[in-house]
């Protein structure tokens, strides 16, 4: 093993030793048991959207959109998810599931991964939201229905599950911002979209690890050159 190597190894050993190079695992905000049933089927003739609001105390940077997959059998209808901003009603993100590439399923939600994460500030008002607008709509849970055993995860304070649920009545089978809120106290009261998301690092750590990449960066020049 070269000098070099020996440096390069022992450098990165040294960042995880002290944390640097350590990603917190992707935490799920709205859960949901493999297998669950839902309770509700949403008519072709009264095209909806579902939504769930949520805060975020601590920056966070979401990962991938979630659909619920009513007993786990794969999609039966075209279901869009979105993460809005609650303030100005406007769609920051959102990922389209088909019944041809339904994402993969965990749990009893199937997951599509965003490209570029979307990273929410502390303070930020938000919505995940789920349209319903085709003849075979996907079933969904609704604790105005039944009781429903899906339950929230806040990643340790870094996001807080506020209000009730929100409909949104589609006007010409397209999406609509759901702004009409749902008289159930619950704020999972539906099993129907989740998100994915990861806490945004601290500045110190971003400045370690730049650090030690640095160092690796100008040993390896430092290598070519001799």
């Amino acid at each position: 093993m070269t000098p070099l190597r020996i440096r390069t190894i022992t450098s990165i050993t040294a960042l995880l030793a002290c944390g640097a190079f350590t990603l917190s695992a992707d935490t799920t905000a709205y859960l949901v048991p493999a297998g669950t049933v839902g309770n509700q089927f949403l008519p072709r003739n009264e095209p909806q959207s579902l939504g769930l609001d949520f805060n975020v105390n601590s920056a966070i940077y979401i990962t991938s959109l979630g659909v619920f997959d009513s007993g786990a059998d794969g999609l039966s209808s075209i279901l869009t998810a979105h993460i809005y901003d609650r303030d100005t009603h406007l769609s920051l993100v959102e990922l389209t599931f088909t019944p041809q590439a339904p994402g993969t399923l965990v749990g009893g939600s199937r997951f599509l991964t965003l490209n570029n994460p979307l990273m929410l500030e502390a303070g930020f008002h938000g919505m995940l939201a789920v349209d319903y607008l085709t003849a075979s709509n996907e079933r969904n849970g609704n604790r105005r229905v039944g009781s429903g055993d899906w339950t929230t995860d806040d990643g340790g304070g870094l996001i807080s599950f506020v209000g009730s649920g929100h409909i949104g009545y589609s006007k010409g089978n397209g999406p609509v911002y759901t702004g009409l809120a749902d008289q159930t106290p619950s704020p999972d009261v539906y099993a129907a979209g989740t998100f994915t998301y990861v806490t945004v690092p601290e500045p110190s750590t971003v400045a370690l690890l730049s650090l030690g990449l640095g160092g690796l960066l100008f040993a390896v020049r430092r290598n070519r050159r001799s």
